[in-house]
């Protein structure tokens, strides 16, 4: 076997510097770059803000669901959801009772004991959480993902609502 000699260092230096030779069709002898010193997070929503948002969005996911249940008119949504989420949150509860007029759908009638059994919001950015709920009724259990804004005087709103 065969051992490969090992420089040795000149006394007083303790380490060679590191060059990198480029794989990517840059030169050997280009500048290194400079290493970024780490960011730190700013993070500006308090714990108690965090918890109300987490509330705030266990209410609308249940109403959300009872919407689709038929129990609540999408109208009661109005003050936190947009017209394009509110429209589409009616039409998929449309959809869902269109299978037979006279009695509710089976769709219908799982959502109809639903509960939010949790709700959990992070903060994206100062006044912007993103949020995730579990719902669970009789036949299976759902998750549900909000984004919300705080939006100057006119208090929290809902950009963004995906029901699985």
């Amino acid at each position: 076997m065969m051992t490969q000699d090992v420089p040795r260092l000149p006394a007083g230096i303790t380490a060679l510097p590191q060059t990198a030779v480029g794989i990517d069709g840059t030169s050997a002898l280009a500048a290194l770059p400079v290493p970024l010193a780490p960011r730190a997070l700013h993070a500006a929503g308090s714990s108690a803000e965090r918890h109300s948002v987490e509330q705030l969005a266990a209410r609308i996911t249940g109403a959300a669901v009872e919407v689709l249940a038929g129990q609540r008119p999408v109208a009661q949504l109005a003050p936190w959801l947009p017209r394009d989420l509110l429209a589409r949150l009616q039409l998929r509860a449309n959809l869902g009772r269109m299978d037979s007029a006279p009695t509710p759908s089976r769709s219908a009638r799982a959502h109809r004991a639903s509960t939010v059994t949790s709700a959990r919001a992070t903060l994206v950015s100062p006044g912007v959480y993103e949020a995730s709920a579990v719902v669970s009724d009789r036949l299976r259990s759902r998750a549900v993902a909000l984004r919300l804004e705080n939006v100057r005087g006119s208090g929290w709103r809902v950009t963004a609502l995906e029901i699985g």
